[in-house]
């Protein structure tokens, strides 16, 4: 679209996305852009963290503060950015102005953490795809929550078994 000399408007309306995003990101080199992809999903590594530390009182900066401390290479804007969210999923407010989670609903979301489990969806396929079963405890609470994933895991082995009948004849 850029080399369609598209203007940048025009461009952000058929990407659904701002006109200043298009202005800061048409000119950038693509590799850099595509690696930013990493960035969050090194924050979801974090996500039990940062719900931890929100149960705690800590409000979205004070959580980015700790979070670099602890090692998070992400920008503090992203890690403020996404505690919010993952705040919100679970039907908390902590914005920079607030102070943290009041008492009560501190006891609400580490109750909240302590019955979540938080899995990847490259690790979703890997545990589906090998029978790997080290973590049976959580495999069943998944299970539970997402009925579908079983249906999913019946049909791939069914698929297995198929393949590894078709894989031992031999055509001659």
């Amino acid at each position: 679209m850029v080399a369609s000399d598209f203007s940048d408007k025009d461009i952000a309306l058929a990407l659904g996305i701002s006109s200043r995003t298009v202005r800061r990101n048409k000119h950038c080199d693509p590799k850099r852009c595509c690696c930013s992809e990493n960035v969050s999903t090194e924050i979801y590594n974090y996500k039990n963290r940062i719900l931890e530390l929100v149960s705690e009182g800590y409000h979205a900066t004070g959580i980015a503060k700790k979070l670099k401390e602890e090692g998070c290479s992400s920008a503090i804007s992203t890690i403020r950015k996404n505690a919010v969210k993952f705040a919100k999923e679970y039907g908390f407010n902590i914005s920079k102005c607030r102070k943290g989670a009041k008492l009560d609903i501190q006891k609400e979301l580490k109750k909240v953490i302590n019955n979540t489990v938080t899995i990847k969806k490259t690790d979703l396929i890997k545990f589906l795809w090998t029978n790997d079963n080290s973590k049976v405890e959580e495999i069943k609470k998944i299970y539970l929550k997402y009925p579908i994933l079983l249906k999913i895991k019946t049909c791939i082995n069914e698929f297995r078994k198929i393949f590894i009948k078709s894989s031992f004849v031999c055509i001659c």
